[in-house]
């Protein structure tokens, strides 16, 4: 890792020194940087649905943007509503929720089950697509107006009224994906017993 690190320390240095880049691959960092390879998937307090891990710590390597349980929680900007981005709604202190389409009747099972999670340990946050509006049952209301968290959370079946639903950690991960209420309720478990 520290030859990784000081090559691409001489490389900035050489072109800052030798004046502008001939192209962008300076800055370029490849996929061995990619959080050099530090995710949390396989983890025992990590929930995921969709089997075992492929691909890099930002998501798979052959789909290019796609996120699973244990990555880095990606940031998604063009949102509608108090938050434009989903980097304002994380927060240190508690899990936030994400929401994904649904019927209302899976969307009030979510519900129930964030509400046994001790008090304070959430956020909720229901996502919508683009052009569609509705009250918070879960608490805060965003509309994806660019189709961006749709598509980073792997959710696009939801516009169909699929359900996805994605639990973010404190610390910035996915600690959990999942398609119904039962997820949000197994999470719960692993995380506080």
């Amino acid at each position: 890792m520290l030859k990784l690190t000081t090559a691409l320390h001489e490389k900035t240095v050489a072109t800052v020194a030798g004046g502008a880049a001939k192209d962008d691959s300076t800055f370029t960092r490849g996929s061995a940087l990619s959080m050099l390879g530090v995710n949390a998937h396989g983890s025992r307090i990590v929930l995921a649905e969709e089997g075992p891990a492929v691909g890099g710590a930002y998501g798979d390597e052959g789909v290019p943007g796609r996120v699973r349980a244990g990555f880095r929680a990606p940031d998604v900007p063009g949102l509608g509503g108090a938050a434009t981005r989903l980097f304002e709604l994380f927060g240190p202190l508690a899990h936030t929720v994400l929401l994904f389409g649904g019927d209302e009747d899976a969307r009030f099972a979510v519900a129930s089950a964030v509400s046994r999670w001790p008090r304070g340990a959430v956020h909720g946050v229901r996502v919508l697509p683009a052009g569609q509006s509705a009250e918070g049952l879960l608490g805060e209301v965003v509309q994806d107006r660019e189709g961006h968290a749709y598509a980073a959370y792997a959710a696009n079946g939801a516009s169909e009224g699929e359900m996805t639903v994605v639990i973010i950690r404190p610390d910035g991960m996915v600690g959990a994906m999942g398609s119904a209420a039962e997820a949000v309720d197994r999470y719960c478990t692993l995380v506080f017993g």
